[in-house]
């Protein structure tokens, strides 16, 4: 492993013990790059960064260069409504439901990330999902057949090839998002307990980490 390079699961667990809860994907962002600038002073960072790889579209969440190292992180952070107070601050989540459209987006930054690493040898790349909706992380019980069962991630889904709504998707289900998603390599989703904030399954967070592979 090149010197300077990322523990992820390591970073969350320091990060978890500061901040089990964020208000956002925004402070979810800005909370982890600040933990990794204090606790890495050496290390340059960047946020909604514009990363050099095939396509060039969007940004790139956080980047991440140390020494040998260069990490392209991205990351997602799915709510559901959970109003809590941790250490004298009260977050009032949201419920932001639609999983469907969350797993696709997931994915959708899998397939970015790997192309982030082809193009850039020196570069090692993740996906960080974090929730409080046990609908990502559980296997589901419906049938097979659903509109979205391509991009199941799951604990121990296998995720890899091109994955596409099904051929019953509504228009209003995928507008904007109704390309498929292809994936060069194949990856076995492992989710990791984050933290416990408040009793009852919203109370605790869980977390998705997918390192693409060259």
């Amino acid at each position: 492993m090149p010197r300077g390079s990322l523990d992820i699961p390591r970073v969350l667990a320091e990060l978890a013990r500061e901040r089990p809860v964020f208000h956002s994907e925004a402070d979810f962002q800005f909370a982890l790059a600040w933990h990794i600038q204090r606790t890495r002073p050496s290390a340059a960072i960047r946020l909604e960064y514009k990363a050099a790889y095939a396509y060039r579209r969007g940004y790139l969440d956080l980047w991440v260069r140390e020494q040998d190292a260069v990490s392209a992180i991205e990351l997602k952070y799915f709510m559901r409504r959970l109003t809590v107070s941790v250490d004298g601050e009260t977050y009032d989540l949201v419920d932001q439901g639609a999983a469907d459209i969350g797993r696709y987006q997931v994915l959708k930054d899998l397939a970015k990330v790997e192309s982030i690493v082809a193009a850039q040898p020196a570069t090692r790349g993740y996906v960080v999902a974090l929730t409080n909706n046990d609908m990502y992380w559980k296997v589901l019980a419906q049938p097979r057949t659903t509109i979205d069962a391509a991009f199941r991630i799951h604990e121990r889904a296998v995720l890899a090839g091109n994955l596409a709504w099904s051929s019953s998707a509504g228009a209003g289900t995928t507008k904007g998002i109704e390309a498929a998603i292809q994936l060069t390599n194949r990856y076995q989703a492992q989710w990791r307990d984050y933290s416990v904030v408040a009793s009852g399954p919203r109370g605790q967070f869980r977390y998705l980490l997918i390192e693409a592979a060259r």
